[in-house]
């Protein structure tokens, strides 16, 4: 129960601490608690300016609810006179390719690019997911590609986010880790586990076992 009110600085404390940093709690627990503080901040008139936007968008990233619509929330940032930023365009690519709808995500990534925003490597890494969501794994494969080509460095996380894709499919992902160690990709525990919990989600038991062992 939150009461008394609060500073603007202290509800975006707050509401950051309410996505994936609340690693104690269930995803539906910490989506339940992010959208009542931000029901409260509104009801005692707490001053709001993007970044508390951006963190309500990111909990609802992390927390993989409640479910949005990318339209409806610039539509709710515009109505309360906020401006959308990089960070904000940044989130709403990978709500779109969470669900692999490219479309929409290449449709901001265009405006960002009209704004002279830069494309930072989580948005790269958006892409990847998104396209492994929409059944196509060849381009997904292709913007590690055009990530080097971009002079982006493409490491560990890089890679592990399309091993974790092809994971979540029931694909091969194996061959992916290979080829990392063949070109000096130096993997960590911290990467094995992200495996790990992904293969769990799969209840693919044994093959999480055979990845804890690499530990």
């Amino acid at each position: 129960k939150v009461s008394g009110g609060c500073t603007s600085n202290e509800a975006l404390l707050l509401l950051r601490c309410c996505g994936s940093f609340l690693t104690d709690e269930k995803r539906n627990v910490r989506a339940d608690l992010s959208e009542k503080l931000w029901s409260y901040f509104n009801s005692t008139n707490v001053e709001f300016d993007t970044s508390h936007y951006n963190a309500l968008l990111k909990n609802r990233l992390d927390n993989e609810g409640p479910e949005f619509q990318p339209s409806e929330f610039l539509a709710m940032t515009e109505e309360n006179g906020i401006d959308a930023n990089r960070v904000t365009f940044q989130h709403l690519i990978a709500k779109f390719c969470s669900t692999g709808d490219i479309q929409g995500a290449t449709t901001i990534l265009e405006y960002m690019k009209e704004q002279k925003m830069s494309v930072t490597e989580n948005v790269f890494h958006s892409l990847i997911v998104g396209h492994c969501r929409a059944d196509d794994f060849e381009n997904a494969k292709g913007v590690l590609t055009i990530m080097k080509d971009s002079g982006v460095d493409v490491g560990p996380d890089s890679r592990m986010i399309y091993a974790l894709e092809l994971a979540r499919a029931g694909k091969e992902y194996k061959k992916e880790l290979d080829k990392g160690t063949a070109e000096g990709v130096k993997w960590t525990d911290h990467d094995f586990f992200k495996l790990i919990l992904q293969l769990l989600e799969k209840k693919d038991h044994e093959a999480a076992a055979e990845i804890a062992s690499m530990l």
